[in-house]
């Protein structure tokens, strides 16, 4: 296999910054370029960034860094540190970014869990009722079981993710 270039690395590397961006900003409902610095941010997270990298490197304007920079430290999204001896700060996801959102979403598929096991239980309430009363329009309760199943897996494998998540993050 031939060694990639360090054209090549830099226009891929830009590209994931670009994808992975633009599907922070849709998911999060925040402004593209608060997408594209959140994604450079995560592509160079060991090092942090300084505010004139992120000009150079994200070809956009200081009042425009600096607003989405605003917003992001705002919502919590980053934090900055300074380094002995200097004034530039150096911008990061916050050191928890991953783990809040896991946990958000490990939540959210628990109440989603909740809500399935009740329609699933007033849908077998509702069968038993119908079969005795010699009605055969029953519920199906296929979907509830298996979605139940997939949200289960998915819950163990993010519950199971955290605690490597733990190890890794002090």
């Amino acid at each position: 296999m031939s060694e990639l270039s360090s054209e090549h690395i830099e226009k891929r590397r830009k590209d994931l910054v670009e994808q992975l961006g633009v599907f922070i900003e849709m998911k999060d409902d925040l402004p593209p370029m608060a997408g594209r610095i959140l994604a450079h941010l995560i592509m160079e997270s060991e090092h942090g960034v300084t505010f004139d990298e992120l000009v150079e490197t994200l070809q956009a304007s200081k009042s425009t860094i600096s607003t989405n920079l605003n917003l992001l430290v705002k919502l919590n999204r980053i934090d900055y540190y300074t380094k002995s001896g200097e004034r530039k700060r150096y911008y990061r996801i916050t050191p928890f970014h991953f783990r809040e959102r896991i946990e958000m979403l490990l939540e959210n598929w628990q109440k989603e869990r909740e809500i399935h096991i009740k329609l699933m239980e007033f849908k077998l309430a509702c069968n038993a009722k119908l079969v005795n009363n010699g009605d055969d329009k029953a519920y199906d309760c296929r979907i509830h079981t298996g979605y139940l199943n997939f949200l289960d897996g998915m819950i163990k494998l993010v519950e199971e993710f955290q605690v490597t998540l733990s190890n890794t993050i002090s």
